[in-house]
């Protein structure tokens, strides 16, 4: 814990935290109460727990915060493949939506179907599969597959006659503008002097 001291007029010593040391200090805190509150749960319940964090990774469930801090506090093992999932789970959904095709989605998956081919003795590599599969079943039903034109031409095509009608609108906003503008002009020449027009 970092603190300050004061030496006060009187040769008294304060001792001031700085807020560095009081987060940290916290923080400490507040991880203490987690490890405590999981230690007035029946040995049942906490294997009972624990079985239920298991099933969710190898159904390719995502885990919660609480389920991430059990595991790294009783099963360190199971905690470091949680994370290693997690990761590997952002990462691809990083990855597929990036993608401006259907075409561009087939590789992902086909990478990544092959990444798991080369984790043959990977202890992960049913933790894995299974995230794999989900998010990719998941991201096929989304409305961000099914609005991605089916190759990476039509995507080509697509971002131009985008472009094109943000272009076109935006020629047409700065005439309107304009239109605005004299239409503006018209109307005060003619309120103001409409007999010297």
């Amino acid at each position: 814990m970092e603190q300050r001291i004061q030496i006060t007029a009187d040769n008294h010593a304060n001792i001031e935290e700085t807020p560095r040391g009081r987060a940290a200090r916290l923080i400490k805190e507040g991880i203490a109460n987690i490890e405590d509150s999981f230690m007035d749960v029946p040995e049942e319940e906490r294997e009972a727990f624990l079985q239920k964090i298991k099933m969710k990774l190898k159904m390719g469930k995502p885990l919660s915060a609480k389920e991430l801090n059990y595991l790294r506090i009783h099963d360190p093992e199971a905690y470091r493949s949680a994370m290693r999932v997690a990761y590997a789970r952002k990462n691809l959904q990083d990855s597929l939506k990036r993608c401006r095709s259907k075409e561009e989605v087939s590789r992902v998956i086909s990478n990544q179907l092959s990444n798991l081919r080369a984790m043959k003795n990977d202890p992960d590599r049913e933790y894995m599969m299974a995230m794999v599969q989900r998010e990719i079943d998941a991201f096929k039903k989304s409305g961000a597959y099914a609005r991605l034109p089916e190759t990476e031409k039509e995507a080509k095509g697509k971002v131009k006659s985008e472009t094109k009608s943000r272009y076109e609108f935006s020629i047409f906003l700065q005439l309107f503008q304009q239109s605005e503008t004299l239409s503006g002009q018209i109307d005060k020449i003619v309120t103001e002097g409409g007999a010297s027009v």
